[in-house]
């Protein structure tokens, strides 16, 4: 069952199911190979301050929803988004910022499903809600793409030692 994440209490909860012996490790592997690790402690900061925020404010935006895929009362698996504006348009838009499957990246069917229907879920929140765009992203390195393009890349940017750290979809809701 998909649970919308709305107290610091539950919050909590879920970090805690998701804080397991491969946490660490999921964090370090799904970190830009080009920028520092992620901190498993300033993203659960991150999380339960944003949270506290749109507690305290409403869903006025900007503001964070957080989704888990709930079993038994325990988290299997989460999301979450952030509600904003893009100042250059003037489009509202939804995007993601973390996804979580108990401290690895899903490889099951049941684990890639139960991703699959947080995904639906943060989409039809986002129609109904009235959002513009839906943004994801994607660590090149996790694509499946060519990978030697991807690392080949020669562009001004790439001259400079900017490396490419993401892959951004976009998709018109409205």
């Amino acid at each position: 069952m998909i649970e919308d994440i709305v107290s610091l209490d539950k919050l909590n909860k879920i970090c805690d199911d998701w804080a397991n012996d491969c946490f660490l490790n999921f964090w370090d592997s799904v970190s830009p190979k080009s920028m520092s690790n992620f901190n498993p402690a300033k993203v659960k900061s991150f999380l339960m301050n944003s949270l506290s925020s749109t507690i305290t404010r409403g869903e006025i935006l900007p503001y964070i929803k957080i989704w888990s895929f709930q079993d038994n009362d325990v988290s299997l698996s989460g999301c979450c988004f952030t509600a904003l504006v893009n100042d250059m348009t003037g489009d509202k838009i939804f995007k993601e910022v973390l996804w979580q499957t108990k401290g690895h990246l899903a490889n099951s069917i049941k684990e890639k499903k139960i991703l699959i229907k947080l995904l639906n879920t943060a989409e039809d929140y986002a129609r109904k809600a009235g959002f513009d765009y839906l943004i994801l992203s994607r660590d090149p390195m996790r694509h499946k793409l060519n990978k030697d393009n991807l690392l080949n890349i020669n562009n001004h940017y790439t001259r400079k030692d900017f490396r490419v750290t993401e892959i951004t979809y976009s998709k018109k809701l409205k």
